[in-house]
């Protein structure tokens, strides 16, 4: 790739981690407000109110709060979306590669938004599930204040962890329906590759790092398996949950001009027994 699309490609990185950071700071404040509404109804013996052990109580609190999970979402997916339009505005002798419009900007963004919603509403779910097991383990044996509220600050803190990856892996997946919309518009649809564009360093899975670099033709998307629950189409997720890599789509020709290699059965192969490897590894550490 000439300098200019790798300048695109670091800006775009760059942009990302601004819109991450944003993100980690308000749903930060998601956390510390929920911990200190349930400390508010604690006394200094460490019993908490009866109303507390209800159920419906922490399903209202929650309920009333999560909207800050979700606040400003689809601006920040839209403003993903935006940002593979400017890679492919640099991509250099790519052949009629037609650039996604607006309204398409606006779709993919609003589907990403849709499938958050969902998956963060589960997580709520299970927030609450938690809080209530907390909250009964510390009636039945009570804490200081202090150590309290560091136990439900700590489920907050894992929920916010959760949000934190459904909101970062969403944003890629909206400029990877980008390049996808862009990949289906190629009028040779044998001959669709998309270069599979990211870092390549000490963080990469396995399944990435044998991918990087290469030409995939898109017939061989499905047979890319990379053993992430719940993030397992490659089209969508590429190596899985906070994947930085994604799909440049590009023309038979510019493959052989820039003398990309490409990828193979065997290279798919070698990818999924990697990622089934790992998968492995974590399951018995």
């Amino acid at each position: 790739m000439n300098d200019q699309f790798r300048a695109a490609m670091d800006s775009t990185e760059e942009k990302m981690k601004a819109l991450q950071a944003a993100y980690s700071r308000q749903v930060a404040q998601f956390s510390t407000e929920l911990t200190g509404q349930l400390m508010i109804n604690i006394d200094e013996a460490g019993k908490f109110k009866p109303l507390v052990r209800r159920g419906r109580y922490l399903h209202n609190l929650v309920k009333s709060m999560s909207p800050k999970l979700l606040d400003g979402v689809y601006d920040l997916l839209l403003q993903s979306s935006a940002f593979s339009l400017d890679e492919l505005a640099v991509l250099p002798n790519s052949g009629d590669i037609a650039r996604p419009s607006l309204l398409t900007l606006e779709k993919t963004a609003g589907e990403g938004y849709k499938r958050i919603f969902n998956d963060m509403k589960s997580l709520t779910v299970s927030l609450v599930d938690g809080l209530k097991t907390e909250i009964e383990a510390l009636t039945v044996s009570p804490k200081s204040m202090n150590l309290s509220a560091k136990i439900l600050a700590s489920k907050t803190n894992h929920t916010v962890g959760q949000a934190k990856t459904l909101i970062n892996t969403g944003m890629a997946q909206v400029q990877r329906e980008v390049y996808s919309e862009a990949l289906d518009s190629m009028p040779e649809k044998k001959n669709r590759f998309a270069v599979y564009m990211g870092p390549d360093d000490r963080v990469t899975r396995p399944f990435c790092d044998v991918l990087v670099g290469k030409a995939i033709n898109s017939k061989l998307f499905p047979r890319l398996k990379n053993n992430q629950k719940g993030a397992s189409s490659f089209t969508l997720n590429c190596g899985g949950w906070n994947c930085r890599h994604r799909l440049l789509p590009v023309t038979s020709g510019y493959i052989e001009r820039n003398k990309i290699p490409k990828a193979t059965a065997r290279t798919v192969a070698k990818a999924n027994a990697a990622a089934k490897e790992k998968k492995k590894r974590r399951a018995s550490a």
